[in-house]
């Protein structure tokens, strides 16, 4: 079974004597401060074939900051170095994580998930790979000791491994360890990291989850011992292909043996621009976010009224930039019993929760808004009396929806019609949730009226509920209407084989 170890070690190495006072930063920051710095490809300052780098060649040629890369493969293949710098670069993924160093992957699908264009690998990469950061040989103090360590290093970081990728599992993404050692001989070794923990419960990775991992350490007052490295090891040969590794910050820090405080490992919130949510998935959840730019893969028509619901607030002006200049919403008002009449009014915003009819100016296949306050608000049943406009965040089952008193109804053949059995209505829809006592032929007969004017059913499109597809393993067992959790193998939808990675 392939396994991929994340190891985040400091070694120790060679240099000269000068060390920063007590409590004092010594990160390079010009390298290391990707806040900073502009969205471009990051260059790797050298490559090695063993697994440290030479230290001579460091005190050398420093500037700066050092960001180096080992790997036997990066010298016996040399076309691995121009493949891994392709994809190495500082990206910006807005929000509060901002800029960051980006390794992304050549088999990752980061990009197709999130809908960004972040650079990538330019082809797969044999062997393991050690990336590198090390301090200002003139500024590392080696006043230390292994009782009484006085250097903290800290890394903030998240790592995607893919939709269908096994890596992601805990089974088969081991533990990283963290190993502090200087000629070749371990000085301690602390639990690590697995990407499994940038995963919710569920294995659906969260882009908002931030590890910060730091630990105290130490340089020895030695020829051999500067400058102290951070190094981010990925020894399971091809693993560095299949994930997308974020580093947001990389700090070293002088302290006083006084004020040491050991290893730490834990995980911050941290919102990102980047957040994509399908119509599709059965298990999107929302966290309360502010001020986020996030992508709905939503396709609706522009002739047509579409139905519509999202857990964030939406202004007239961020309705035109998503959906164009000219786009039209309209609220569910109430319901005329008399008329046997669904009356929508005019609306100039969209409420959170709250589901909607919407004609956009523009027909897209995905919708990107941008600036959203993301809430935790439920999908609202909205209406005056016992016919309600129900939304839905996630593709669900109307069986589930339905009550004692009351059916899933859709626009189905273009006439009001209860939901068969078993189909399902796709997420950020909606649809109306009719009494059983409602004859069918009354509810047939139920006109749409919009600004005071009737419309016509076969005008209004997004109410279809539609028949999910069951997915049998090759045992003949039933195991659900999405691959999205599947564990990778072979399965069979629709009669034909399904191939999960």
């Amino acid at each position: 079974m392939k396994q991929i170890l994340l190891g985040i070690a400091i070694t120790l190495m060679g240099g000269v004597n000068l060390y920063a006072q007590s409590n004092q930063n010594i990160t390079p920051f010009t390298k290391y401060d990707y806040s900073t710095r502009s969205v471009d490809q990051e260059t790797i300052g050298v490559f090695f074939a063993n697994a440290n780098p030479d230290r001579d060649y460091l005190i050398n040629n420093y500037n700066e900051g050092f960001f180096v890369v080992c790997g036997g493969q990066m010298i016996k293949t040399p076309a691995n170095q121009e493949k891994l710098q392709d994809g190495t670069s500082i990206v910006d993924m807005g929000g509060e994580v901002g800029k960051v160093l980006c390794i992304n992957g050549a088999n990752s699908d980061f990009n197709d998930t999130f809908n960004v264009s972040y650079p990538k690998n330019s082809g797969d990469i044999t062997g393991w790979v050690n990336l590198n950061w090390t301090t200002d040989p003139n500024t590392t103090p080696t006043d230390g000791t292994a009782e009484d360590p006085n250097i903290h290093v800290k890394i903030v970081m998240n790592v995607y491994a893919g939709s269908t990728n096994i890596f992601k599992d805990e089974n088969t993404f081991d533990n990283v360890n963290i190993v502090v050692k200087y000629d070749g001989k371990a000085y301690s070794t602390e639990k690590g990291v697995k990407p499994s923990e940038f995963y919710t419960e569920k294995g659906n990775y969260d882009i908002t989850k931030w590890m910060t991992y730091e630990f105290d350490t130490y340089c020895e007052n030695k020829a051999t011992s500067k400058p102290i490295r951070l190094s981010l090891n990925i020894s399971n040969k091809g693993a560095i292909n299949n994930t997308t590794i974020f580093i947001k910050e990389i700090t070293f820090t002088k302290i006083d043996p006084a004020n040491k405080t050991g290893f730490k490992k834990s995980f911050t919130t941290i919102t990102a621009t980047a957040l994509t949510f399908n119509e599709s998935d059965i298990s999107n959840t929302f966290k309360a976010l502010n001020g986020v730019n996030l992508t709905i893969n939503r396709p609706m028509k522009s002739d047509k009224w579409n139905t519509f619901c999202v857990p964030f607030v939406l202004t007239s002006e961020q309705i035109d930039v998503a959906f164009g200049e000219g786009t039209e919403v309209r609220k569910y008002d109430r319901t005329d019993e008399t008329a046997n009449a669904l009356i929508f009014a005019k609306a100039t915003a969209i409420e959170a929760g709250t589901p909607y009819l919407i004609k956009p100016a523009k027909a897209e296949n995905k919708y990107i808004f941008k600036g959203v306050n993301v809430t935790t608000t439920e999908p609202a049943k909205v209406g005056n009396g016992d016919i309600k406009f129900c939304g839905v965040y996630n593709q669900t089952n109307v069986d589930g929806l339905a009550t004692a008193t009351s059916h899933v109804s859709g626009i189905v053949d273009n006439i009001v019609k209860r939901a068969t059995t078993g189909t399902s209505i796709k997420g950020f829809h909606a649809y109306f949730s009719i009494p059983n006592s409602t004859s069918q032929s009354t509810e047939a007969a139920m006109r749409v009226i919009v600004d005071g004017m009737t419309t016509g059913i076969e005008a209004i499109d997004g109410f279809e509920t539609t028949t999910p597809t069951r997915i049998y393993n090759l045992s003949g067992q039933y195991v659900g209407t999405s691959t999205t959790n599947l564990k990778p193998g072979v399965y069979v939808s629709g009669g034909k084989k399904v191939i999960v990675r």
